[in-house]
C-alpha cells in the first residue's frame, strides 16, 4: 500500500510536469501492484485518449468502467467512453453508454447533458416516444433549458399531443433567447395558431398571451 500510494504522487507530479513517458511508466507499476488500481486505470485511460490510442484508452477505461462501485473515478471512465464512443460515431454503443449513465449520476448537470444526449440520438433515429421521456428527463434536472423545452415542444407537436404541446410553448415565452429557439414573437405565433385568434396586443406581453391562451384551453376542454 505505502508504495502503491508513492507510485501514484510520483506519477501524478511526472504528468504534472509534463514528463507523460515518465508518468506512465509509473502507472503501469501502479497496475502490476494492483491491477485494478483506480486513479491508475483512468489515469492511463486518459493518456491513451489523448495521444489518439482509442483501443489502449479503451482497454484500461473498459475495465475500470465494469467496476460496481458508483464513485466518481467509474462514473468518469463510463462518461469518457460514452464521449469516446459519440466521437467515433459508434451511436448505439454510446446510447448504450449513456443509458447506463443516467440513473447513476447524482450531478444534476452531468444527468441533464446525459439524458439530452439521449434525446437527440433517438430523436434522430425517429423514436420520438423514446426522446421525449429522454428529454422529459434532461428537464426534470434542468427545467428551464430552452432549446430543451423547444425540442420537447415539437415532439409533442409531431406527435399530436395538443394540450401538452402547448403547455411547452407556454413554459418558452416565460425564457430568454436562446440559440435554435423561435424568438417570443415567434413563439406567440404557435400559440395563437394553436388556440385560435390571440389578440395582437398580447404579442407585446407573453403573460397575458399566456393567460389568453390558458382561458382558451379551459373553453375547449369545457365544450368536450
Amino acid at each position: 500500500e505505502v508504495e502503491l500510494a508513492l507510485l501514484l504522487d510520483l506519477a501524478a507530479v511526472r504528468l504534472a510536469t509534463g514528463q507523460v513517458d515518465g508518468a506512465r511508466y509509473a502507472y503501469l507499476r501502479c497496475l502490476a501492484i494492483r491491477p485494478v488500481c483506480k486513479p491508475a486505470l483512468l489515469a492511463m485511460g486518459k493518456m491513451a485518449l489523448q495521444r489518439g490510442d482509442e483501443q489502449d484508452a479503451r482497454a484500461h477505461l473498459g475495465k475500470l468502467a465494469g467496476q460496481q462501485e458508483r464513485d466518481g473515478l467509474v462514473l468518469e471512465a463510463r462518461r469518457l467512453l460514452a464521449r469516446g464512443a459519440g466521437s467515433a460515431g459508434r451511436e448505439q454503443e454510446e446510447l448504450d453508454a449513456l443509458r447506463a449513465l443516467l440513473d447513476l449520476e447524482d450531478d444534476p448537470a452531468e444527468r441533464f447533458r446525459v439524458a439530452s444526449r439521449i434525446g437527440e440520438l433517438r430523436a434522430a433515429s425517429g423514436d420520438r416516444e423514446d426522446a421525449l421521456l429522454a428529454y422529459r428527463r434532461a428537464l426534470d434536472a434542468n427545467p428551464d433549458h430552452a432549446s430543451t423545452l423547444w425540442a420537447t415542444a415539437r415532439l409533442l407537436g409531431e406527435l399530436g399531443r395538443f394540450h401538452e404541446h402547448a403547455a411547452a410553448l407556454e413554459r418558452l415565452l416565460l425564457l430568454p433567447p436562446a440559440p435554435g429557439v423561435p424568438d417570443a414573437p415567434a413563439r406567440l405565433a404557435l400559440l395563437r395558431e394553436l388556440y385560435g385568434s390571440v389578440p395582437e396586443a398580447a404579442l407585446a406581453d407573453p403573460a397575458s398571451a399566456t393567460r389568453l391562451a390558458e382561458e382558451r384551453k379551459l373553453e375547449e376542454l369545457a365544450a368536450l
